[in-house]
């Protein structure tokens, strides 16, 4: 039996399964994407733009709506600019705002506050602290050659991640908010996280190519990163695979996993029979099935291999995903 070593080395660690990623796509291609207000909507463009730099620049190893919610209470709607506000916050600003988490350890107050101050500082030393001239440059940029990208790579919190995480789902949050239009959104890149990594291994798109890969991504596992990296990669390409069989847009189909991911396959107790009232299942999303996971009849763990609903994402801690 090969070694997790020879596997690496060989870039051999999992590979995507075509028909998987058909299957599913003839589900998710029901998907029809609604409109929706958030606090933030009201701002203009260019407020938005940066509140969504700034937010998903922190946004790691916690909870998405919790974490947007928060900082759309304490930096929109002030006497003074974001950029200011932003300027200006340090660790206590942090544990302040996030006091009523209930995962104390994942707040991270200093790591965040520090993120926070370099959007900032970035938007004095790059954009004059102009928010209408940063706009203007990323509403220019497009995608498919990487400038939105390289200009997102000037904010410590965007470019530390080999894949562009955060950069991805920043994109396709502006889009899906049309609070940028980018002139070239076919050429979107799926945002890997641990709910869509979680995701696709579970359901086949992405099997690993050796039982010796199965310890690392059983019970909580915590591999090293080149694992990690390896399983980011192929989930990827199995995402705009999928995108491309279901035609929803990378940015959609990204989406409506993400929540099957976060609300309904669970690590503890996977919703796959009974998805009830899953509080954080979006409304558009739960339009896909009256009771049960969307994927349910066509996911290889729950129909052929059970061993596999015991993969779990990666327990890598990072800044990036």
């Amino acid at each position: 039996m090969k070694t997790i070593e020879q596997l690496l080395s060989a870039g051999d660690v999992f590979r995507l399964d075509p028909t998987a990623c058909m299957q599913h796509s003839d589900i998710v291609r029901a998907y029809v994407s609604e409109d929706e207000k958030f606090p933030w909507s009201a701002e203009p463009l260019k407020v938005q733009l940066v509140f969504k730099v700034s937010f998903i620049a922190i946004c790691h190893q916690f909870n998405w709506d919790f974490l947007q919610n928060a900082l759309a209470r304490n930096l929109l709607g002030k006497p003074e600019s974001i950029i200011t506000l932003l300027s200006k916050v340090n660790a206590t600003t942090i544990a302040e705002w996030l006091s009523s988490y209930p995962k104390k350890e994942r707040i991270r107050a200093k790591e965040r506050a520090r993120l926070l101050r370099d959007v900032a500082a970035t938007l004095e030393r790059e954009f004059d602290g102009d928010q209408g001239v940063f706009y203007d440059a990323c509403s220019t940029t497009k995608l498919s050659n990487r400038d939105f990208h390289n200009l997102m790579d000037k904010f410590e919190g965007f470019r530390t991640d080999q894949l562009r995480k955060k950069t991805n789902i920043l994109s396709h949050d502006l889009m899906r908010e049309k609070i940028v239009t980018f002139p070239d959104p076919q050429n979107l890149e799926p945002a890997v996280d641990y709910h869509i990594m979680r995701l696709y291994l579970r359901t086949g798109r992405v099997i690993p190519s050796n039982q010796v890969v199965f310890r690392y991504l059983e019970g909580a596992p915590n591999p090293r990163g080149a694992l990690v990296r390896e399983l980011r990669k192929v989930t990827a390409e199995a995402v705009k695979l999928t995108s491309s069989y279901s035609g929803l847009s990378v940015a959609d189909l990204n989406y409506v996993e993400w929540q099957i991911g976060r609300a309904i396959c669970l690590n503890d107790l996977p919703l796959c029979d009974a998805i009830g009232n899953a509080h954080e299942f979006a409304p558009d999303v739960r339009k896909l099935t009256d009771s049960a996971c969307p994927y349910r009849n066509v996911c290889l763990s729950r129909n052929q291999l059970p061993n596999f609903m015991a993969f779990e994402e990666p327990n890598f801690v990072s800044s990036d995903y």
